[in-house]
C-alpha cells in the first residue's frame, strides 16, 4: 500500500525583532475620506455616540407574561418592534422567570410600535400589558409631536 506524496513543508515566517519598523500599506497611512480623526486628544471615541443614545434611549415594561411563554419568544417578538438594546425579565429568588420585564429600544419608534403592536396580544392564556412611565410617556409625546410637525412641513 502506497501513501500520497506529503505537501512541501513552507518555510518559517521571518522573525521581526522588538522595535523593528513593520511595513504599512501606504493606502492605510491616512484614514478613508469621511472618518473624523481626533487631533488634540479631547474626543473620545464613542463617547457622543454614548450620549445621544442614552437621551433617545426609552425604556417599556412588559407585563402579564404567561408562565408557558419562554424568555426567546418574547425577546423575538420585541426585536420585531425595534432595534432593542436591553431586555431583562426579572427572575424570582427561586430562579424562576416572572412575568414581568423591562424592554430598553434604542429610539422612540421601537417603544411606540412595542406599544401599539404588543399591548393586549394573547399569549397563552394572558394579554400582554405593555406600558410606560411618565417621564417616558412626556419623551414619547414630544416625540410624536415632532414628527407630526416634520410630516406636515414635508406635506405643504
Amino acid at each position: 500500500m502506497s501513501y500520497p506524496p506529503h505537501m512541501p513543508m513552507m518555510p518559517p515566517m521571518p522573525f521581526f525583532p522588538p522595535g523593528a519598523p513593520m511595513m504599512i500599506p501606504p493606502n492605510m497611512s491616512t484614514p478613508p475620506p469621511g472618518i473624523p480623526t481626533a487631533t488634540n486628544g479631547t474626543h473620545k471615541p464613542g463617547e457622543t455616540d454614548k450620549k445621544n443614545r442614552l437621551q433617545t434611549a426609552t425604556t417599556v415594561f412588559v407585563g402579564s407574561i404567561s408562565d408557558r411563554a419562554p424568555d426567546t419568544m418574547i425577546k423575538r417578538m420585541l426585536h420585531n418592534c425595534g432595534s432593542v438594546v436591553n431586555w431583562k425579565r426579572v427572575q424570582g429568588a427561586n430562579g424562576k422567570l416572572q412575568a414581568f420585564g423591562f424592554c430598553e429600544y434604542e429610539n422612540p419608534e421601537g417603544t411606540l410600535r412595542c406599544i401599539r403592536l404588543l399591548n393586549g396580544w394573547q399569549i397563552q392564556d394572558k394579554k400582554l400589558v405593555v406600558k410606560v412611565d411618565t417621564k417616558t410617556k412626556a419623551i414619547l409625546d414630544e416625540y410624536k409631536k415632532k414628527k407630526r410637525h416634520e410630516l406636515a412641513k414635508k406635506s405643504s
